[in-house]
């Protein structure tokens, strides 16, 4: 009778070791898929924004109709907000602490605000010639009012994490 007792506590503490070694096993695994996952978005960003980079920098010069002389001077702020984009995901290649993270992603979410507010400010497209109602224009107006709350939310939240991270 003590000898059933003592095998069937001994399954029970077996059972319950290989629960606990499963689940952090899953743990692990799901730790691993996360990184390299994030890693390669963090990879392509940089290759699209590069790509970005170099439309937009041509636009000009490819006299794209529906762009106005206007554009010019809201390049220089798009080229910086790419720039802080591609660099801030090169940084995040390299790094895994969570501050760092967040505070990466606040500046390029706040120059990606900069650029969309100046970009709603001086508005360098005419879509008249496409059509003679103004409904592109005031799509894109609301679109871009919509991003400029969408990264106002997502800045107040980052910086959220950021000072009641644990």
């Amino acid at each position: 009778m003590a000898k059933k007792r003592v095998a069937e506590e001994n399954i029970e503490e077996y059972l319950a070791d290989l629960e606990e070694q499963e689940k952090t096993y899953w743990k692990r695994h799901r730790r691993r898929r996360k990184k390299t996952i994030s890693k390669k978005r963090y990879f392509w960003a940089i290759f699209f924004n590069l790509i970005f980079w170099y439309v937009f920098t041509h636009f000009p010069v490819w006299n794209v109709p529906f762009i106005s002389k206007n554009f010019e001077t809201v390049l220089p702020l798009l080229k910086l907000s790419l720039g802080v984009a591609i660099f801030g995901n090169f940084w995040l290649l390299f790094t895994e602490e969570k501050k760092s993270i967040n505070l990466i992603k606040i500046v390029k979410d706040f120059f990606w605000l900069i650029f969309i507010y100046r970009l709603y400010v001086v508005f360098p497209f005419e879509f008249s010639y496409i059509s003679q109602t103004p409904l592109a224009d005031q799509a894109l107006r609301i679109g871009l009012i919509g991003s400029v709350i969408g990264l106002g939310v997502a800045l107040i939240v980052e910086l959220l994490e950021l000072v009641w991270e644990k």
